[in-house]
Protein backbone atom coordinates (compact mmCIF):
# COMPACT_ATOMS: atom_id res chain seq x y z
CA UNK A 1 0.00 0.00 0.00
CA UNK A 2 1.11 3.66 -0.31
CA UNK A 3 1.57 3.61 3.48
CA UNK A 4 4.19 0.88 3.15
CA UNK A 5 2.04 -1.71 4.94
CA UNK A 6 1.32 -5.11 3.43
CA UNK A 7 -2.22 -5.69 2.24
CA UNK A 8 -4.30 -8.22 0.32
CA UNK A 9 -7.97 -8.86 -0.31
CA UNK A 10 -7.85 -12.61 0.37
CA UNK A 11 -10.36 -12.55 3.27
CA UNK A 12 -12.90 -10.60 1.23
CA UNK A 13 -12.68 -13.04 -1.71
CA UNK A 14 -12.74 -16.14 0.49
CA UNK A 15 -15.65 -15.06 2.69
CA UNK A 16 -17.72 -14.19 -0.38
CA UNK A 17 -16.84 -17.50 -2.03
CA UNK A 18 -17.77 -19.37 1.12
CA UNK A 19 -21.15 -17.62 1.34
CA UNK A 20 -21.96 -18.42 -2.30
CA UNK A 21 -20.81 -22.03 -1.93
CA UNK A 22 -22.94 -22.60 1.18
CA UNK A 23 -25.93 -21.06 -0.57
CA UNK A 24 -25.52 -23.32 -3.62
CA UNK A 25 -25.06 -26.43 -1.46
CA UNK A 26 -27.87 -25.55 0.94
CA UNK A 27 -25.52 -25.47 3.92
CA UNK A 28 -26.14 -23.40 7.00
CA UNK A 29 -23.07 -21.23 7.50
CA UNK A 30 -23.08 -22.15 11.18
CA UNK A 31 -23.01 -25.91 10.52
CA UNK A 32 -19.95 -28.05 11.21
CA UNK A 33 -19.51 -28.91 7.53
CA UNK A 34 -19.63 -25.24 6.53
CA UNK A 35 -16.93 -24.50 9.10
CA UNK A 36 -14.73 -27.24 7.65
CA UNK A 37 -15.19 -25.76 4.17
CA UNK A 38 -14.25 -22.32 5.46
CA UNK A 39 -11.11 -23.68 7.15
CA UNK A 40 -10.10 -25.41 3.93
CA UNK A 41 -10.61 -22.23 1.89
CA UNK A 42 -8.36 -20.26 4.23
CA UNK A 43 -5.74 -22.88 5.15
CA UNK A 44 -6.14 -25.82 2.77
CA UNK A 45 -3.88 -26.75 -0.14
CA UNK A 46 -4.26 -28.88 -3.25
CA UNK A 47 -2.00 -30.34 -5.93
CA UNK A 48 -1.84 -28.16 -9.05
CA UNK A 49 -0.37 -29.47 -12.30
CA UNK A 50 0.94 -27.46 -15.21
CA UNK A 51 3.56 -27.63 -17.94
CA UNK A 52 6.81 -25.67 -17.79
CA UNK A 53 8.66 -24.01 -20.67
CA UNK A 54 10.07 -27.41 -21.65
CA UNK A 55 6.55 -28.88 -21.93
CA UNK A 56 7.24 -31.06 -18.90
CA UNK A 57 4.43 -31.78 -16.44
CA UNK A 58 5.11 -30.14 -13.10
CA UNK A 59 3.01 -30.60 -9.94
CA UNK A 60 3.10 -28.10 -7.09
CA UNK A 61 1.27 -27.60 -3.81
CA UNK A 62 -0.92 -24.48 -3.95
CA UNK A 63 -3.32 -22.77 -1.52
CA UNK A 64 -7.02 -22.64 -2.30
CA UNK A 65 -6.81 -18.89 -2.99
CA UNK A 66 -4.55 -19.72 -5.94
CA UNK A 67 -7.33 -21.91 -7.42
CA UNK A 68 -9.85 -19.12 -6.91
CA UNK A 69 -7.53 -16.58 -8.53
CA UNK A 70 -7.10 -18.81 -11.58
CA UNK A 71 -10.86 -19.10 -11.99
CA UNK A 72 -11.37 -15.35 -11.65
CA UNK A 73 -8.73 -14.26 -14.19
CA UNK A 74 -9.03 -17.19 -16.59
CA UNK A 75 -10.78 -15.25 -19.35
CA UNK A 76 -9.59 -11.74 -18.46
CA UNK A 77 -6.78 -11.74 -21.00
CA UNK A 78 -9.30 -12.29 -23.80
CA UNK A 79 -10.79 -8.85 -23.13
CA UNK A 80 -7.43 -7.08 -23.00
CA UNK A 81 -6.17 -8.65 -26.21
CA UNK A 82 -9.18 -7.45 -28.21
CA UNK A 83 -9.30 -3.85 -26.93
CA UNK A 84 -7.47 -2.18 -29.87
CA UNK A 85 -9.60 -4.07 -32.38
CA UNK A 86 -13.05 -3.91 -30.76
CA UNK A 87 -12.81 -0.38 -29.38
CA UNK A 88 -11.01 1.12 -32.37
CA UNK A 89 -13.65 3.82 -32.90
CA UNK A 90 -13.76 4.76 -29.20
CA UNK A 91 -9.96 4.92 -28.94
CA UNK A 92 -9.70 7.24 -31.95
CA UNK A 93 -12.31 9.58 -30.49
CA UNK A 94 -10.66 9.37 -27.07
CA UNK A 95 -7.27 10.58 -28.29
CA UNK A 96 -8.94 13.43 -30.18
CA UNK A 97 -10.64 14.51 -26.94
CA UNK A 98 -8.13 13.14 -24.44
CA UNK A 99 -8.06 16.14 -22.11
CA UNK A 100 -11.82 16.24 -21.60
CA UNK A 101 -12.58 12.51 -21.87
CA UNK A 102 -9.91 11.09 -19.55
CA UNK A 103 -11.69 12.10 -16.29
CA UNK A 104 -14.82 10.19 -17.38
CA UNK A 105 -13.04 6.83 -17.23
CA UNK A 106 -12.92 6.64 -13.42
CA UNK A 107 -15.34 9.31 -12.19
CA UNK A 108 -17.74 6.74 -10.68
CA UNK A 109 -20.36 7.78 -13.24
CA UNK A 110 -20.79 11.29 -11.86
CA UNK A 111 -19.77 13.18 -15.03
CA UNK A 112 -21.83 13.90 -18.14
CA UNK A 113 -19.90 12.70 -21.20
CA UNK A 114 -21.24 13.54 -24.67
CA UNK A 115 -23.58 11.14 -26.44
CA UNK A 116 -20.87 10.11 -28.92
CA UNK A 117 -18.78 8.88 -25.97
CA UNK A 118 -21.60 6.64 -24.75
CA UNK A 119 -22.47 5.34 -28.21
CA UNK A 120 -18.86 4.59 -29.17
CA UNK A 121 -18.37 2.51 -26.05
CA UNK A 122 -21.58 0.52 -26.51
CA UNK A 123 -20.69 -0.20 -30.14
CA UNK A 124 -17.22 -1.36 -29.10
CA UNK A 125 -18.65 -3.57 -26.39
CA UNK A 126 -20.91 -5.31 -28.91
CA UNK A 127 -17.86 -6.22 -31.00
CA UNK A 128 -17.05 -8.79 -28.31
CA UNK A 129 -20.26 -10.60 -29.26
CA UNK A 130 -18.38 -12.85 -31.68
CA UNK A 131 -16.22 -14.33 -28.89
CA UNK A 132 -18.06 -17.03 -26.94
CA UNK A 133 -15.45 -16.86 -24.16
CA UNK A 134 -16.02 -13.13 -23.63
CA UNK A 135 -19.78 -12.53 -23.66
CA UNK A 136 -21.17 -16.04 -24.04
CA UNK A 137 -22.97 -17.76 -26.91
CA UNK A 138 -24.75 -15.46 -29.39
CA UNK A 139 -25.31 -12.58 -26.93
CA UNK A 140 -26.66 -10.33 -29.72
CA UNK A 141 -29.36 -12.67 -31.01
CA UNK A 142 -31.97 -10.43 -29.42
CA UNK A 143 -32.24 -7.27 -27.35
CA UNK A 144 -33.33 -9.32 -24.35
CA UNK A 145 -30.33 -11.67 -24.62
CA UNK A 146 -27.98 -8.68 -24.80
CA UNK A 147 -29.57 -7.24 -21.69
CA UNK A 148 -29.18 -10.58 -19.88
CA UNK A 149 -25.42 -10.95 -20.49
CA UNK A 150 -23.74 -11.40 -17.09
CA UNK A 151 -22.72 -8.05 -15.61
CA UNK A 152 -19.18 -9.19 -14.84
CA UNK A 153 -18.52 -9.97 -18.52
CA UNK A 154 -19.37 -6.47 -19.70
CA UNK A 155 -17.57 -4.98 -16.71
CA UNK A 156 -14.34 -6.78 -17.59
CA UNK A 157 -14.46 -5.34 -21.10
CA UNK A 158 -14.73 -1.81 -19.71
CA UNK A 159 -11.91 -2.41 -17.21
CA UNK A 160 -9.68 -3.70 -20.02
CA UNK A 161 -10.44 -0.58 -22.08
CA UNK A 162 -9.80 1.76 -19.15
CA UNK A 163 -6.50 0.16 -18.22
CA UNK A 164 -5.43 0.26 -21.88
CA UNK A 165 -6.17 3.99 -22.23
CA UNK A 166 -4.62 4.82 -18.86
CA UNK A 167 -1.54 2.75 -19.78
CA UNK A 168 -1.68 0.66 -16.61
CA UNK A 169 1.29 -1.60 -15.97
CA UNK A 170 0.39 -5.26 -16.46
CA UNK A 171 3.70 -6.85 -15.49
CA UNK A 172 3.71 -9.23 -12.52
CA UNK A 173 6.40 -11.67 -11.44
CA UNK A 174 3.77 -14.15 -10.28
CA UNK A 175 0.07 -14.37 -9.50
CA UNK A 176 0.21 -12.91 -5.97
CA UNK A 177 2.42 -9.92 -6.80
CA UNK A 178 -0.52 -7.58 -7.39
CA UNK A 179 -0.48 -3.93 -6.41
CA UNK A 180 -2.91 -1.92 -4.32
CA UNK A 181 -3.08 0.74 -7.04
CA UNK A 182 -4.34 -1.88 -9.50
CA UNK A 183 -7.01 -2.96 -7.04
CA UNK A 184 -8.27 0.58 -6.54
CA UNK A 185 -8.17 1.25 -10.29
CA UNK A 186 -10.24 -1.84 -11.09
CA UNK A 187 -12.78 -0.93 -8.41
CA UNK A 188 -13.12 2.62 -9.74
CA UNK A 189 -13.48 1.43 -13.34
CA UNK A 190 -16.01 -1.21 -12.30
CA UNK A 191 -18.17 1.29 -10.41
CA UNK A 192 -18.03 3.76 -13.29
CA UNK A 193 -19.22 1.15 -15.76
CA UNK A 194 -22.06 -0.09 -13.56
CA UNK A 195 -23.38 3.43 -12.91
CA UNK A 196 -22.98 4.95 -16.38
CA UNK A 197 -22.83 2.25 -19.04
CA UNK A 198 -24.66 -0.79 -17.69
CA UNK A 199 -28.11 0.87 -17.71
CA UNK A 200 -27.52 1.84 -21.36
CA UNK A 201 -26.51 -1.69 -22.35
CA UNK A 202 -29.99 -3.23 -22.33
CA UNK A 203 -30.65 -3.17 -26.09
CA UNK A 204 -33.11 -0.23 -25.96
CA UNK A 205 -31.02 1.98 -28.23
CA UNK A 206 -33.84 4.33 -29.21
CA UNK A 207 -34.69 5.11 -25.58
CA UNK A 208 -31.07 5.35 -24.42
CA UNK A 209 -29.41 7.27 -27.26
CA UNK A 210 -32.21 8.68 -29.36
CA UNK A 211 -33.96 7.60 -32.54
CA UNK A 212 -31.51 6.77 -35.35
CA UNK A 213 -28.39 7.50 -33.27
CA UNK A 214 -27.17 3.90 -33.20
CA UNK A 215 -26.97 2.03 -36.48
CA UNK A 216 -27.20 -1.57 -35.32
CA UNK A 217 -29.11 -4.27 -37.16
CA UNK A 218 -30.53 -6.64 -34.53
CA UNK A 219 -32.19 -8.78 -37.21
CA UNK A 220 -28.78 -9.58 -38.69
CA UNK A 221 -27.74 -11.26 -35.43
CA UNK A 222 -31.06 -12.96 -34.69
CA UNK A 223 -30.98 -16.68 -34.10
CA UNK A 224 -33.55 -19.25 -33.12
CA UNK A 225 -32.81 -22.73 -31.86
CA UNK A 226 -33.86 -25.32 -34.49
CA UNK A 227 -36.75 -27.49 -33.44
CA UNK A 228 -35.89 -31.08 -32.71
CA UNK A 229 -37.55 -33.67 -34.89
CA UNK A 230 -38.97 -36.48 -32.83
CA UNK A 231 -38.04 -39.94 -34.07
CA UNK A 232 -40.77 -42.37 -34.93
CA UNK A 233 -41.33 -44.87 -32.12
CA UNK A 234 -39.98 -48.24 -33.15
CA UNK A 235 -40.68 -51.74 -31.99
CA UNK A 236 -38.15 -53.59 -29.90
CA UNK A 237 -38.54 -57.29 -29.30
CA UNK A 238 -36.94 -58.68 -26.19
CA UNK A 239 -35.14 -61.92 -27.14
CA UNK A 240 -36.27 -65.12 -25.51
CA UNK A 241 -33.79 -65.98 -22.73
CA UNK A 242 -33.92 -69.64 -23.76
CA UNK A 243 -32.57 -68.80 -27.23
CA UNK A 244 -29.56 -66.91 -25.88
CA UNK A 245 -26.43 -68.99 -25.75
CA UNK A 246 -24.54 -67.99 -22.62
CA UNK A 247 -21.81 -70.60 -23.03
CA UNK A 248 -18.25 -69.33 -23.10
CA UNK A 249 -14.85 -70.75 -23.92
CA UNK A 250 -11.29 -69.57 -23.61
CA UNK A 251 -11.55 -67.42 -26.72
CA UNK A 252 -12.57 -63.75 -26.38
CA UNK A 253 -16.23 -63.19 -27.19
CA UNK A 254 -18.27 -60.24 -28.42
CA UNK A 255 -22.00 -59.68 -28.29
CA UNK A 256 -23.72 -59.85 -31.68
CA UNK A 257 -26.75 -57.58 -31.67
CA UNK A 258 -28.48 -59.33 -34.58
CA UNK A 259 -28.02 -62.85 -33.19
CA UNK A 260 -28.65 -61.76 -29.63
CA UNK A 261 -25.77 -63.80 -28.23
CA UNK A 262 -22.03 -63.86 -27.67
CA UNK A 263 -19.94 -64.96 -30.63
CA UNK A 264 -16.18 -65.47 -31.04
CA UNK A 265 -14.35 -62.18 -31.56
Amino acid sequence: MPSGLQWNNYPDCLYRTHAVYCGKEGLSRSSDLAKQVLYFMFYGHYMWSTKNSKKELVTRTKPFIFFLHKKMVGARSRYAQKVPQNFEKFIQLFYKNKETWTPYLMDHGKGNPPIEYLIAFEEGLRNYGTCVHSLGTRPLRSRKCWSNVAKWRKTEAYIALGRYLLKADTGYKQWDCFRFVDYTMRRALSLTFQVRHLPLSNGKDEDNFGEGMVDFDWKKHSYSVPKRVKAEPGEYKVPDPETIDMSTDDKPMIFDVELGKLVPL
